[in-house]
């Protein structure tokens, strides 16, 4: 077990400051080894927490490093790569996920079979952050590579990824192009055709065939079955978002308490946080705002506590907008330039443009018409931006 001292030293990287008087080992590389060795001691099941440390150590360990170790510690610092990678892209971290995810493409020990794995996270980052073109572009090298390996998975998943991009970039002939090729390669995969269909229901939704998007939706359900509770949920949430969009509240908010309460038996907490903002907002537009308010104050607790930023900022504007309509007007202005400022600081300009909207009515409602108008119009050139 690492001593205390050596904990101190590994937290503080001074390990060459003082490698003599510990009598450790004086080359570099060797220090750098030490460094994971006591780190994998202490921190066995937290690891994730040192990753981007322990990443480190084990890419400046390769330099003076043996030949015998070289390829295991480039292997090492991939690991511990992939490990941030996860651990950021749970707290919805997106910049820092495409940034480590970059890294990990150019790491000696990358491992060609986790390709997919990365690359996804990478473009679901980019999606996160407006940057359609460049997750479109990621989501078809995910397709090409699952060819390429003869796997079916990430030839799907890459076709829907592009095809989901191409339908906010307004170009849904090509769209429907790559649904088709997905419904294809997934074949009589269950779990796949379902997958295919939720996402083409994304299609129908956008064209205005709501019909069509609801009958797809109910198929995909009915397809998956219980083969793949995981997309299940993701199906049943999309229904709910459905109803909600049809003005089927009732309907949405039961669904989003069933949803939040196998969140809570799963112990789920991202599914907590988004089922309790999501859930917040249905109940404000049905005009139960004491309700709503304890569902969105959950929301902000859990997401902050895990680090979901784009959460918090999402149930902060919606608090705003019912602080805005029982005429709290001072508080509601408050949440809603936090919720923007969240927005603007994960780097997510749609939802950043939505959120000033909300800032604009707050100015509005107090006479600052032209404050008001110049956050609109502000609000707009960013939705055309993206």
């Amino acid at each position: 077990m690492a001593s205390v001292e050596d904990i101190y030293l590994f937290r503080h990287a001074v390990y060459r400051d003082v490698a003599y008087e510990l009598q450790l080992p004086s080359e570099r590389s060797q220090l750098h080894t030490a460094a994971i060795s006591i780190a994998e001691q202490f921190f066995t099941n937290e690891l994730h927490l040192v990753a981007a440390e322990l990443a480190t150590h084990a890419h400046r360990a390769q330099q003076g490093a043996s030949a015998e170790l070289l390829d295991q510690l480039a292997q090492t610092e991939f690991k511990y790569l992939l490990m941030q990678l996860e651990h950021e892209f749970q707290r919805a971290q997106w910049q820092t996920v495409t940034d480590i995810a970059a890294h990990a493409r150019t790491c000696a020990g990358y491992n060609e079979a986790k390709h997919g794995k990365v690359c996804q996270m990478q473009a679901r980052a980019l999606e996160n952050m407006g940057r359609r073109l460049e997750a479109e572009s990621t989501w078809l090298e995910i397709a090409e590579h699952g060819k390429e390996v003869n796997n079916s998975e990430d030839v799907v998943a890459g076709l829907c990824g592009a095809g989901l991009c191409r339908i906010v970039l307004g170009r849904h002939d090509e769209a429907a192009e790559v649904f088709a090729s997905a419904k294809a390669y997934a074949g009589g995969n269950t779990a796949l055709r379902a997958q295919v269909l939720m996402d083409m229901s994304m299609l129908s939704n956008n064209q205005g065939d709501f019909a069509e998007h609801e009958r797809l939706l109910f198929e995909a359900l009915q397809l998956i079955g219980d083969a793949d509770s995981k997309l299940k949920t993701g199906i049943r949430g999309n229904i709910a978002n459905m109803y909600a969009n049809t003005n089927r509240r009732p309907k949405a908010i039961r669904e989003l308490v069933k949803l939040l309460a196998e969140f809570e038996e799963l112990g789920d907490t991202r599914g907590v946080a988004t089922a309790n903002a999501n859930l917040g907002r249905q109940l404000m537009l049905e005009g139960d705002f004491e309700q709503a308010i304890g569902h969105l104050e959950r929301a902000i607790e859990l997401a902050t506590e895990i680090g979901i930023q784009r959460s918090v900022a999402f149930a902060l504007a919606n608090l705003a907008e019912i602080k805005l309509r029982t005429g709290d007007l001072d508080t509601g202005r408050v949440s809603a330039e936090q919720a923007c400022a969240l927005a603007d600081e994960q780097g997510l300009p749609l939802y950043h443009a939505a959120y000033t909207c909300t800032l604009a009515m707050s100015h509005l409602l107090v006479g600052h018409e032209t404050l008001a108008n110049e956050l609109v119009e502000n609000a707009r050139a960013e939705f055309v931006s993206v």
